[in-house]
């Protein structure tokens, strides 16, 4: 599920209000190999990443993100890709990171960038693993189709999120100038 802002009361009782606060967000003015959020707050119940991303490598086309720095193998990850005229499907049990997340890579058009919205449920919960939805997309090439992936995943720690990372899968690539990515914090009452 989507929360788009700050959700207004309802003068109808038993319907509470949720907020939607900007947490913290770069751009990058050069390029980056990595691009990490830490020492996050728990003052919220979910978070959101929204990112517009390209990278200076021309084969891979999709990031991944790690949860508190950990790349051992317990991450799963899946994901539904159309471009219009085929779905692919790819499911990845006991990795050492979730992805995949939709960049635009340097084979694509200048200036296109790939973006999402990716949603990190329960971030600060000890009793349960960590569970991930997203939906990005980017351009394909120059001929002007588009590819939507939507994905899920999760991350089997029951450990508070206080650190995420975002890198190219294999370390291949650096995120470039102008790349955006923003954290969002989602207060439920």
């Amino acid at each position: 599920m989507e929360l788009l802002g700050t959700i207004a009361s309802s003068t109808r009782q038993g319907l509470a209000t949720n907020s939607f606060e900007s947490i913290a967000s770069v751009t990058l003015t050069s390029t980056a190999s990595t691009i990490s959020f830490t020492s996050i707050s728990s003052s919220y119940t979910h978070l959101q990443i929204r990112y517009n991303s390209r990278h200076d490598n021309d084969t891979q086309n999709n990031m991944y993100m790690r949860l508190n720095s950990d790349n051992s193998s317990i991450y799963m990850r899946m994901y539904i890709f159309t471009d219009g005229t085929t779905i692919q499907t790819i499911e990845d049990i006991n990795t050492d990171a979730m992805g995949y997340f939709s960049v635009a890579n340097s084979s694509r058009t200048a200036n296109n960038f790939g973006g999402g919205i990716i949603n990190i449920l329960d971030y600060k919960n000890t009793s349960k693993n960590k569970s991930v939805l997203a939906r990005t997309g980017r351009a394909q090439q120059a001929s002007g189709t588009t590819g939507i992936l939507m994905s899920a995943g999760q991350w089997a720690s029951t450990s508070a999120v206080d650190t995420i990372t975002f890198g190219m899968f294999a370390g291949e690539g650096n995120f470039v100038t102008n790349t955006t990515f923003a954290l969002y914090g989602i207060k439920t009452a």
